[in-house]
This record gives structure tokens, C-alpha cells and sequence, in this order.
């Protein structure tokens, strides 16, 4: 462990970051603690940063990220590739590498933080006056657990839930500490301790028509059985979701879950729209690992592998257009993807407005231009704490949508959230398949066939291989190329370069046919254009 030579008793802090701003020469006043607000710059976007004490050690130049809500106290060293964001609050402690410490978690005293180790929820991680502790290789402290004493968390380990490390224990290896678990002596490298399982999460997203309510069910955690308005609607995806639609007018609607041993909630489906998607919990007895990442927003990110297909379509597709000429493609980098389109409620809870012509807020956001998908993905993340893929500059706005501006993209390197490349996109709605779609069009897809002329909440309709929903259909998804012929074989192809007049747009929509509905279909119009069938879909390459 590393000896920084530093031991405050320090008390919980609670603190309120001062509002934007862009100047590092910023002076203020925090806990008593005089200090400047960072500014992160690295050689493109210059954003402010959060408070730092002049005492503390923050290396300067292009690497280390502090978010603009987080707080830097004492004697703290930040270096190398550390971020820190969200509500963090980092006193007297070191933290370096490629280390984060985000969320609303505390890091006080004489700890050391280095490699991958990320602390986050919100964890307690502190010590005594004579104590050393230290966080280290791809540990995770995360949940409400609190780490304190002369302690070890190294390796893979995780210390989730309500767990308590402290005294001199050492976790390490593979081991998961969780639930109300007390750890104060020993070594632990293997397997689970636990003492009080970590509920998941049931979730419910509903949007209302004039005879029904279309209701898609989400768990975290395996369910035994599921009944929405008397129904039984479990099937073989353990975790959902599931989709059903409840007749109006039926009187109060219940939605009943119970997972293997035996737990149940029941929650109420009201019969009227403006209600938030209801979360509700079970306890459960074994863990399970979440293959996909969350936003701020809370738009899950699912992973898409790197890897190389055939992009564009046979001479034999029905529907086929002249611009989808074969060639092959490789993608080196992985990328999370959102699993659904953006909903409106995601969208107007960033951007302050909504800008969606069929208002609900369960529905994918429609009417945006190209240029406010692009202010959305910047928006989300600086929410996160990450540096923005993009620069706009010289915004023209028809009334809060953006109608013109210069955009430069930072590369597929950039670490913030972005729209996906044509062929990203193309890869990800294809999930291996080769075929006009990855499964019967009624199924995958709402269109003009089934839709009643109208959006649909999304996640209602099959998933892809991959855990996509709605790549066809429901609203076409603005991608970041402009629109170019295609070049032929390719690696990581960017479309045309950033003064081209028209930008791609894929996927089909409620109101198009067959032909439209195709993994490898190809439109493209006007950055600045608006309408009711066009949407979009956030894109992050792998950290």
C-alpha cells in the first residue's frame, strides 16, 4: 500500500458547487476552503470544472477530468488519467491512473486510488488518523457500502450494497462483499459474501391510447411469474421485457411479480397518462451482471462487440435501392449503444423542452433536428462528467430546436456520448443476421402495416440478437455521416466530410412500408430538418 503521509479526521461533507462557469483564474469558498474552479482543456473544448482547493495537487494539461459538480479538498493529488465527476467529493486523498470516483460517493483521508479502482453510488471510503487505505487494479466500491481502516480492495473485487470493510482486512481477487456483509479481519479472494441479497428493480414504461395501454415490464433480476390485468405474460426472457396491452376502462389494473423465492409486489397501472414509470422491488438470493451500462438520463447502453459484415444489400432484396451497393466493413472499435430510441421524457428532462409532434412522454422523441440530437449527446455528457465528442459553434435556433451550426466531431476516440456512424449503425441493427431483417417484420417493427399511424412506446416490439429495440420502425434515427456514395471496403468509415449538405438517417418509421423496414436502407436530408418520423439513438465508443 502506498504511504501518502497524509491522516485528517475528516466529518461527511455536504457541499453546493457554484454555478457554470469557464475561467480556471474563478476563485471560492467551499467547507471553508479557499480554491479555483478547474478547467478541463483539452486542446479543443474548454469546460469548467469543479471546485479545487489551492492546497490540493491537480496535475494540469489533458488528462485528468474534475466534473463540474465535483469537489476537491485538502491536501488531494489527482494525476494521470483520473476523472472525477457527478457529486464526488475527494478530501485529502490521492487519487491516479485511470482511476473514477463519481457519483455521490466520499473519498476522504489518507486513501490511495490508482489503476481501474472506481468508487461511485454512494460509497464512504475514509479513514483515520493513522490508518492507510487503499483502492487498487479493477476494484469497485459502489451502493451505500462504506471502506474504512488499514484495507486492501484490489484486483476484480467488489463491495456493493450495504457491506462494511474495515479494520485490516484485505479483499481481493474475485470476491463480492454485499448486502449488510461486516468484513473487519482476513483476506477474502473467492466467491460471495452476503447477508441480505440487493433488490433488483421491476419497471414499468406505459403509454396511453384512446382504447388501451401498451405496458412493457422490465426486471433486473429473474421473475417466477408475472400478471398484468389478469394475464399471465411470462415467458422464457426471465428478465423482459415483457409487452401488454391493457383494455381502458376496465377499472383499476394490477401488475403482479414474484420472483424464485417466493417475494411479490404489486403495483398500480393507472388508466391516465402523466404518470412516471413506477419502480418497485424483490429480494433476491444470488447475483446477477447487468450486460448493458446506464446514463444519468437513464437510457441503457447495451455493447455492441467489434467486428466486420457486409454492409449494403443483395442484388435480390425486395426493396432494395440503388445506394446500398455490398462492401465490406470493420468496425476495431466496441461501442455501447442505447437500447432504445431517446423517449421524449429523457429528452425534454435534459433539454428543457419537447419538441415531439405526438406528446408522450413513454414515446420515442420525434421532430428533432440533426444538430439537436448532436446538443443532446453533448448535454449527457457533461451530465456524466465525460468530455464531449463534439463542438457547435455559431448556433442558429427556430424557436428551441438548433436549425443551423457548425459542428466538429473529435473523432470515434472521443470519450462523450455521440450519434453512431452509418455503419455502426447498420452492424448493430444487423446483430450477425445477413437478411433483409433480424426477425419477421410485424415482430421487430412498428409500421405503416400495424401502427395505427402513430409512435409506440419504445421496447414494445422484439429485440435483436444484441438486445436492440426498435432499430426498424417506430421513428428513422438520425446517424452522424453525411451522405456519400458508398467508397467501397472500408474501416470505420465516416460518410462525407463535415461541410456535407445532407446527413444519413436510418431504420424505417410508423408511417413506411416493407421497403423502408430493411437493416441495410439508406435515407438522408437536411441536417436541419424536422418531422414526425425521425428520432435518433446515442452511441459511446468503449471506453
Amino acid at each position: 500500500m502506498k504511504k501518502t503521509g497524509r491522516g485528517l479526521c475528516v466529518a461527511v461533507l455536504l457541499c453546493c458547487v457554484a454555478p457554470w462557469a469557464l475561467a480556471q483564474s474563478r476563485t471560492g469558498t467551499i467547507e471553508g476552503e479557499d480554491g479555483y474552479y478547474f478547467t478541463n482543456d483539452r486542446d479543443r473544448n474548454p469546460t469548467q470544472g469543479g471546485f479545487v482547493s489551492y492546497e490540493a495537487d491537480v496535475q494540469e494539461g489533458t488528462d485528468v477530468f474534475i466534473g463540474p459538480n465535483a469537489v476537491i479538498l485538502g491536501s488531494s493529488s489527482i494525476q494521470g488519467r483520473a476523472r472525477i465527476y457527478g457529486n464526488a467529493v475527494v478530501k485529502d486523498a490521492e487519487v491516479i491512473d485511470r482511476a473514477k470516483v463519481y457519483g455521490d460517493a466520499r473519498v476522504i483521508g489518507n486513501v490511495f486510488v490508482s489503476g481501474e479502482a472506481k468508487i461511485y453510488g454512494n460509497a464512504y471510503v475514509h479513514t483515520n488518523e493513522d490508518d492507510e487505505l487503499s483502492v487498487s487494479g479493477q476494484a469497485k466500491i459502489y451502493g451505500d457500502a462504506e471502506v474504512t481502516g488499514n484495507v486492501e480492495i484490489l484486483d476484480k473485487a467488489k463491495i456493493a450494497g450495504n457491506a462494511v470493510v474495515r479494520g485490516d482486512a484485505v479483499v481481493g481477487g474475485t470476491a463480492i462483499v454485499r448486502g449488510e456483509t461486516v468484513v473487519e479481519t482476513g483476506e477474502v479472494f473467492e466467491g460471495t459474501l452476503e447477508t441480505d441479497a440487493t433488490p433488483p428493480e421491476i419497471t414499468l414504461q406505459c403509454a396511453w391510447f384512446p382504447e388501451h395501454i401498451e405496458v412493457s415490464v422490465r426486471a433486473s433480476e429473474p421473475l417466477e411469474a408475472l400478471n398484468v390485468g389478469g394475464q399471465d405474460v411470462l415467458t422464457e426472457a426471465a428478465r423482459g421485457p415483457w409487452q401488454v396491452r391493457v383494455t381502458r376502462g376496465s377499472g383499476q389494473v394490477s401488475v403482479v411479480a414474484r420472483d424464485a423465492s417466493g417475494n411479490e409486489v404489486q403495483l398500480p397501472l393507472p388508466q391516465e397518462p402523466g404518470w412516471t414509470p413506477g419502480e418497485a422491488q424483490l429480494a433476491v438470493s444470488r447475483e446477477r451482471e447487468v450486460p448493458f451500462a446506464c446514463t444519468s438520463a437513464g437510457l441503457e447502453l447495451v455493447l455492441v462487440p467489434a467486428g466486420s459484415f457486409t454492409m449494403g444489400s443483395p442484388p435480390d432484396e425486395s426493396g432494395r435501392g440503388s445506394a446500398e451497393v455490398q462492401h465490406r466493413v470493420s468496425l476495431s472499435r466496441s461501442v455501447y449503444l442505447a437500447r432504445t430510441e431517446v423517449t421524449q421524457g429523457a429528452f425534454e428532462a435534459l433539454m428543457g423542452f419537447n419538441p415531439a409532434s405526438n406528446k408522450n412522454l413513454a414515446l420515442p422523441v420525434e421532430s428533432v433536428t440533426w444538430y439537436d440530437a448532436i446538443a443532446f449527446c453533448n448535454a449527457l455528457s457533461l451530465r456524466d462528467g465525460l468530455e464531449p465528442a463534439y463542438s457547435l459553434q455559431n448556433l442558429r435556433k427556430n424557436g428551441e430546436s438548433i436549425s443551423s451550426a457548425d459542428v466538429t466531431f473529435h473523432g470515434l476516440d472521443s470519450e462523450g456520448y455521440r450519434l453512431p456512424t452509418e455503419a455502426e449503425w447498420e452492424y448493430a441493427c444487423r446483430a450477425g443476421t445477413t437478411a433483409a431483417r433480424y426477425g419477421d417484420l410485424d415482430s421487430v417493427a412498428w409500421h405503416a402495416g400495424n401502427s395505427g399511424s402513430s409512435t409506440h412506446a419504445v421496447g414494445l416490439k422484439a429485440a435483436n440478437a444484441w438486445g436492440l429495440y426498435d432499430m426498424l420502425g417506430n421513428v428513422w434515427e438520425w446517424c452522424w455521416d453525411g451522405h456519400a456514395d458508398y467508397a467501397g471496403d472500408a474501416v470505420d468509415p465516416l460518410g462525407a466530410g463535415p461541410g456535407a449538405s445532407h446527413r444519413v438517417y436510418r431504420g424505417g418509421s410508423w408511417n413506411g412500408g416493407a421497403r423502408n423496414c430493411r437493416s441495410a436502407n439508406r435515407y438522408w436530408y437536411e441536417p436541419g430538418y424536422r418531422y414526425s418520423l425521425l428520432g435518433f439513438r446515442p452511441a459511446r465508443s468503449c471506453p
